[in-house]
């Protein structure tokens, strides 16, 4: 069997990148043979573009640039996390989506905010629109990225959802969703790099030149009060 996942594995994002990985070898785990579909959502890659500036507006749009600029410096060291330790398909664009469907047996979608219209101005991709076997369309640890979706999109969202063949999500407020919009069931589930070991995580880390006790806090926005606990 020969499985092929999509989600944000391009982000130079900690979160991002570390759950396409560990998705990726919980499946190798399983005996699965597996790649990622190494896809491209302009919008979420590109925040200088006029479609971000359109849809979002002057702040946004700044905002989406500045981060790209404080990101920089890890770039290079993310790119090489990527080639050495995940699994990629040739780069595909959404032209040639179509022309991979025959390739693999299956296909999982997530495990992040890959249903969250706000991040990815909608691309349907990441609801494998390009998929016509509907038995191969699955998800694990899917997020819609908040409780509810957008009123305006929710018909789009039933027509694009209600051909998937099952549904594991990340949050119980996406199982709501799916149960609501849908009538089908729906699962929680760990995220994947809660499925990874202690050793498999120690393969990867480094050993920090510190010599006192520390707890190490990954924060997507800097928080006072979380530094005050």
């Amino acid at each position: 069997m020969k499985m092929a996942t999509l989600t944000y594995h391009k982000h130079d994002n900690y979160g991002a990148v570390l759950q396409c990985f560990a998705l990726q070898q919980a499946l190798i785990k399983l005996n699965v043979e597996t790649e990622i579909i190494d896809y491209s959502c302009n919008y979420v890659l590109h925040p200088w573009s006029i479609a971000v500036l359109m849809k979002k507006g002057i702040k946004g749009y700044i905002g989406g640039v500045g981060g790209v600029i404080i990101r920089l410096p890890r770039h290079n060291k993310f790119n090489q996390f990527r080639n050495t330790h995940l699994q990629l398909s040739q780069p595909i664009s959404r032209n040639t989506l179509t022309k991979i469907e025959d390739r693999y047996d299956g296909y999982i979608v997530g495990s992040d905010n890959v249903w969250n219209a706000e991040i990815t101005n909608f691309d349907t991709t990441y609801f494998l629109d390009f998929v016509t076997d509907n038995r191969k369309k699955m998800t694990y640890a899917a997020s819609f990225g908040s409780d509810d979706i957008p009123a305006s999109l929710k018909s789009e969202y039933k027509k694009l959802l209600s051909d998937f063949s099952c549904f594991n999500m990340r949050e119980l407020s996406g199982v709501k969703v799916i149960t609501s919009l849908l009538e089908k069931n729906a699962q929680i589930v760990l995220d994947p790099t809660m499925l990874l070991t202690k050793n498999d995580w120690e393969k990867l880390a480094l050993i920090p030149n510190i010599s006192f006790e520390y707890i190490l806090a990954y924060q997507m926005k800097p928080s006072k009060d979380f530094h005050e606990l």
